[in-house]
């Protein structure tokens, strides 16, 4: 409408030219085609569309948020998100193995430092250990050899791998000091 009126009162002087133009423009088969529709996209809004929207597209592309505040807070989890986090939560969760006293395993080297220059070059399980006890759920004491003794004893279980079947113990592990000689202190200034 603002081009046609612009155009036309470059050679013609119209009294309320906008007007006449925007009526005759709406009289116009063509604009009338070319018109997007008007329509709205839900008459009823509720809400379980809410909740479809919001799965649909802000949790599948965003991920479920950390929290959620609605007016219904409590039911909508309730009743919306329990199957999910359920689904969720089962995707990463797995069963430790439950080692037995005596068993032999294999300790990875994660924060474990050796005398090998590169750690590349390094095993990456230090083993084979007998397991002296079970400490709590997930820990487990182990029986180390003196060229380790300096460090921790017990371990968590993601830190142990179970030794499958008639393996032989072919290691000599050396471990660097983790500190000098301990002091006790007599007295402090």
């Amino acid at each position: 409408v603002e081009k046609t009126v612009e155009h036309l009162s470059r050679n013609y002087y119209i009294l309320s030219i906008y007007r006449k133009v925007r009526k005759y423009i709406k009289q116009y088969n063509i604009y009338q085609r070319n018109k997007p529709l008007q329509y709205t996209l839900y008459k009823i809004i509720n809400a379980k569309t809410i909740v479809f929207l919001l799965f649909r597209y802000i949790f599948a592309n965003y991920r479920i948020p950390q929290k959620i505040i609605l007016d219904r807070d409590k039911l909508f989890i309730k009743q919306y998100l329990r199957h999910y986090i359920k689904h969720y939560y089962n995707q990463g969760y797995q069963e430790g193995p439950n080692f037995k006293k005596r068993k032999k395993v294999y300790l990875l080297r994660q924060n474990i430092k050796t005398k090998q220059l590169s750690s590349k070059l390094n095993y990456l399980k230090l083993g084979l250990f007998k397991i002296k006890e079970k400490i709590g759920l997930v820990n487990y004491h182990l029986k180390l050899p003196e060229s380790i003794k300096k460090i921790y004893l017990t371990f968590y279980i993601s830190l142990l791998e179970p030794v499958p079947e008639n393996t032989l113990d072919t290691t000599n592990i050396k471990i660097n000091k983790i500190s000098k000689e301990e002091y006790k202190v007599k007295e402090i200034l």
